[in-house]
Formats: structure tokens, sequence, C-alpha cells
């Protein structure tokens, strides 16, 4: 009887394991389908060595290297940053204290893109890698600095002129002025 209890323990204990490691395959499988077909480009970092361990499709095309040439590269290799401001906000995205970053890339072209990085860890067959997705914001900043340099022109044309100017927002309060305006009226501004 006692051998029949353990016969049927040790049973059930093996398809518990086939039961765990069918479930372990399918989110595996999952993660892989998730992280290969995202449009989004995506990388896998080994924040110790800086080592590029993995990265999908999009990152491929993004950066101009086929998998073989970006796994065989280092984030150093494609970040503008020094190795060392690199391993500092490696080490911050690892103890989550920051999981937005603003980076300049180097592309296999040579060319330099803006990009928005979220990154944080993740574990990956024991180790902790940092998960990162990025976002090319080159074309976004360069917009903003041309509107910057147009408002800028914009407000000295307007500081310059002799006429007083008074500019309202949607709920009429004051939200620009020159200085023509304010010695008519005796305001500051």
């Amino acid at each position: 009887a006692a051998i029949l209890e353990l016969t049927v323990a040790i049973g059930i204990l093996l398809l518990y394991f086939q039961k765990t490691r069918e479930d372990l395959s399918e989110r595996e499988e999952q993660y892989r389908s998730l992280f290969k077909n995202n449009h989004a480009v995506m990388l896998l970092t080994d924040p110790e060595t800086a080592d590029i361990v993995d990265a999908n499709p999009a990152a491929c095309a993004f950066y101009g290297f086929s998998w073989e040439e970006l796994t065989a590269r280092k984030i150093t290799d494609i970040n503008t940053l020094t190795n060392e401001r690199v391993s500092q906000e490696m080490r911050k995205a690892g103890q989550k204290q920051q999981n937005r970053f603003s980076f300049r890339h180097r592309l296999a072209s040579g060319e330099i893109r803006d990009v928005e990085v979220y990154s944080g860890p993740i574990g990956v067959h024991g180790k902790t890698l940092l998960y990162s997705i990025i976002h090319d914001v080159t074309d976004r900043r360069r917009t903003e600095e041309r509107l910057h340099a147009t408002m800028s022109q914009f407000a000295a044309l307007i500081d310059n002129m002799c006429e007083g100017i008074l500019f309202e927002d949607k709920t009429r309060r004051i939200a620009l002025v020159n200085q023509a305006f304010c010695s008519m009226f005796n305001f500051s501004e």
C-alpha cells in the first residue's frame, strides 16, 4: 500500500512539473512573440557589461544593423554619452530610480537621432537585464527648436514695436504685453 501511495504521489508530482513546464514554455512564447512582432524599437541590454543581448526586428531596421551585428555591440557603441554616463543611467534604470531617458543614438549610417528610452529591469533566465523601448523623437525635437526660435523672434518683434500691444488668452487674461503698452499706461510688465 505504501508503494502504491508513493507511486501515485510521484505520478501527481510528474503531472504538476509537466504542467508547470508547459505554462512556463507558453509564457516564454508569449513574451518572444510580443518582443519579436512589435513595431516599437526594443532592446534587451546587460546592465553589467552594456552588451546588447537581444533586439527585435524593429530595432534592427531602425539602427540599420542585422540582428547579429546589433547583438555583437554594446549599448555604449550606440549611445553618444560617455561609457561612464551610460553606466550611471543603466544603474538608475536597473534600480528603478528612473525609467524615462533622453539620449542621442548613433545609427549604422553614422546619423545621430534623438531618442526617448523607456527602460526597466526584467529577469531572463535568472539574469537581470534592462528591457528598453526606444522612440525616435528627432523630428519632434527639431520642430520644437524651430517653434522656440520663431516664438523668440516674434516676442522680440512685438517688444520692439512702437505701438502698444496686448494679447489675451481664451479666458481674457492678459497673456503678453509689450514695453510700449506698459509705457502708455504706466504699468510694469
